[in-house]
């Protein structure tokens, strides 16, 4: 503990890091690329940032969750045991602290000579919510800003990874854990609300609106602010149109079989 370097390496073989941010790639630390977050979210824009080890989705006997398992390997990973000693799960960052005040001696020698591994099965929460967007504004002319709707207390998504030690258990059945998906249910929701808020809207009036083609991204409960463009015929649509646009209240569309006319579209809005 004299030496002046003391400071850089007094955590090695202790502090054990994920790297998912990339925090520890560069010297002294020299870790490697930092931990790949977009393969592990099945994302492709989880930017390396900071996250911390939550406690597992698996759950005991009487329901509780397992909390962060550390492990030790020294043969390379191999085999795994659990550490033998105290361990501290670091905060702000997803990592674990060794902190007996002597390692244990297979251990330390394994980490001397590189073959010595950590291994922490935890939960990650990722730094991206679940997201459903329904088409907003005006599919010829623009959109409207989006109105952004936050249920993350309601609807989330838990997963246990297949690279998890626990995975083959839950796989088999013989453990359970606290997986859920709430893409659907979050989907019913938005439509439902949609619906209620189609509803509850004012109409002064009704509009038929004929567009060329398939239109398969209008919705009912879209908002459109203007229509005009090839191919589009309004009948009944105010001039000028009112600054609250007209809400789709039902859509149809029509296969020709003439071979004349071709598909369309038939759009009845109210404003």
């Amino acid at each position: 503990q004299a030496s002046s370097n003391f400071g850089v390496y007094e955590n090695v073989y202790r502090r054990w890091v994920l790297n998912e941010d990339g925090f520890f790639t560069v010297p002294p630390y020299s870790h490697g690329p930092a931990y790949d977050l977009t393969a592990l979210f099945d994302m492709g824009d989880v930017e390396p940032q900071p996250l911390e080890f939550e406690s597992n989705l698996t759950l005991r006997d009487d329901g509780s969750p397992y909390k962060p398992i550390v492990e030790m390997s020294i043969n390379n990973g191999t085999d795994w045991s659990l550490f033998p000693a105290a361990t501290d799960i670091l905060d702000g960052r997803a990592g674990v602290y060794l902190n007996p005040t002597t390692l244990p001696a297979p251990f330390l020698t394994a980490a001397k000579a590189g073959a010595a591994r950590v291994r922490v099965t935890a939960t990650l929460g990722s730094p991206i919510p679940l997201d459903l967007e329904r088409w907003h504004g005006n599919a010829i002319t623009g959109t409207l800003p989006p109105l952004v709707l936050d249920v993350s207390d309601v609807f989330m998504f838990k997963r246990v990874d297949e690279t998890s030690i626990h995975h083959a258990g839950i796989a088999s059945g013989t453990l359970q854990a606290e997986e859920s998906d709430g893409t659907i249910q979050m989907h019913r929701w938005l439509v439902d609300r949609m619906a209620r808020h189609h509803k509850t809207t004012p109409a002064d009036g009704l509009a038929t609106l004929e567009l060329a083609g398939t239109w398969t991204m209008l919705r009912p409960g879209d908002r459109l602010m203007n229509v005009r463009g090839p191919g589009v015929a309004a009948d009944g649509w105010p001039q000028p149109m009112s600054s609250r646009g007209a809400v789709v209240r039902s859509i149809e569309g029509r296969f020709a079989n003439d071979g004349k006319r071709g598909r369309t579209t038939t759009v009845r809005l109210a404003f």
